[in-house]
């Protein structure tokens, strides 16, 4: 069975655990044996193991390695070493961006062609592809019923996102407003002396 390691900041976690376990495991059949991601106790570091290692281990015996591409993602020293570590190894990649991340921000990480959208239907059919061909095959309708279930979940996920942004915006506006008045007073009453 081919072995999948998942490179992603943990701020993504959520969303990377989706698809690690709706796409990988329900879609395409893996086990939890079969994938490694830290962000799960069932498929991270186990305790007492050192973590650098393991992680190395992990990445030179994958056959796959996800690259779960988001703001987060290029800020972290670790992934941005995970990602060069298998491109070294000539791991097979599949770069995913996460969001609305765009493809121009991928820049210097990785050929910008190579990227799929989390969210791209068509591109997720090109991951069970890949997996069938390497002799992992799910049934069209699981893979479909995940796969769908999985884009309905992700979108959820992206409504409650820019639902909360929204509302911190509109917190934010009226703590600036609260605090300009603040301030307007203190200087009337600063002049008034």
């Amino acid at each position: 069975m081919p072995k999948v390691f998942i490179s992603h900041s943990s701020i993504d976690k959520d969303i990377v655990r989706l698809f690690k376990d709706i796409i990988l495991k329900e879609g395409v059949g893996l086990s939890d044996a079969d994938i490694f991601f830290t962000s799960s106790p069932e498929t991270g570091v186990p305790i007492g193991e050192n973590i650098p290692q393991y992680i190395k281990n992990n990445l030179m015996e994958c056959d796959f390695a996800f690259l779960m591409i988001s703001e987060n993602y290029k800020k972290s020293e670790v992934c941005l070493n995970e990602m060069g570590a298998a491109m070294i190894l000539g791991k097979k990649l599949f770069p995913i961006l996460l969001y609305d991340y765009d493809f121009d921000k991928v820049g210097w990480l990785i050929d910008r062609d190579l990227c799929a959208r989390i969210d791209d239907e068509e591109r997720l059919d090109e991951i069970r592809d890949v997996f069938n061909s390497n002799g992992i095959a799910s049934s069209t309708s699981v893979w479909n019923r995940a796969r769908n279930t999985f884009l309905q979940k992700l979108s959820q996920a992206e409504d409650k996102t820019e639902e909360v942004v929204v509302k911190g915006l509109l917190d934010y506006q009226i703590e600036i407003s609260d605090s300009q008045e603040k301030y307007k007073k203190n200087v009337d009453c600063l002049n008034a002396v």
